[in-house]
């Protein structure tokens, strides 16, 4: 029966399968969404690449952590997209530089993964949550959450993603099976 719901495909992926992973990611997550509201793609790269085309103009200002993922810095440069680092200490990105450093209306997007920063492994902290989801809604920029790795928190309370508190849709989340 679950082969045969599967198998009932459209354009936009399987309805029975968006149907149940919603309603998962809204039990684990801490999400309240639909199935309308999954895109659903074969990698992480292939959901960024998608997100650069549709909201970054060319020399739209991008802001990734330092020494972050290559693989997702050359997406953001293809789109041609100026790419920007932000520093990284213990508590993950410095949300006061991004502050001090620039303007309203000036960033476009700031891609992150707030539970293991790569390749510091930094976890994001509550206060730095809180502050970064303000400062995104003050200065209007779109926050990209990658939580790739979520299913893998063993050694601390499981924090719940950016996008299970954002009231301002300002957080896309991006998961991935693949890892798992």
């Amino acid at each position: 029966s679950t082969r045969n719901k599967m198998a009932m495909y459209n354009h936009e992926g399987s309805e029975y399968f968006k149907e149940h992973l919603s309603t998962h990611l809204n039990l684990t997550r801490g999400m309240h969404i639909q199935k309308d509201n999954l895109m659903i793609t074969r990698s992480t790269e292939m959901s960024l690449y998608i997100l650069s085309r549709l909201l970054i103009s060319p020399g739209g200002k991008v802001l990734v952590g330092s020494l972050s993922l290559f693989t997702v810095n050359m997406v953001f440069q293809k789109a041609a997209a100026q790419v920007q680092t932000v520093p990284v200490d213990a508590e993950g990105l410095q949300i006061e530089y991004i502050r001090e450093q620039y303007r309203p209306g000036e960033i476009r997007l700031l891609y992150l993964m707030p539970n293991h920063q790569y390749p510091t492994t930094v976890y994001l902290s509550a206060q730095r949550r809180v502050e970064l989801l303000s400062l995104a809604k003050e200065y209007g920029f779109v926050i990209i959450e990658d939580d790739y790795d979520y299913d893998f928190q063993f050694e601390r309370v499981l924090a719940m993603p950016l996008a299970s508190v954002d009231t301002e849709g300002m957080v896309i989340y991006l998961g991935s099976f693949g890892k798992s």
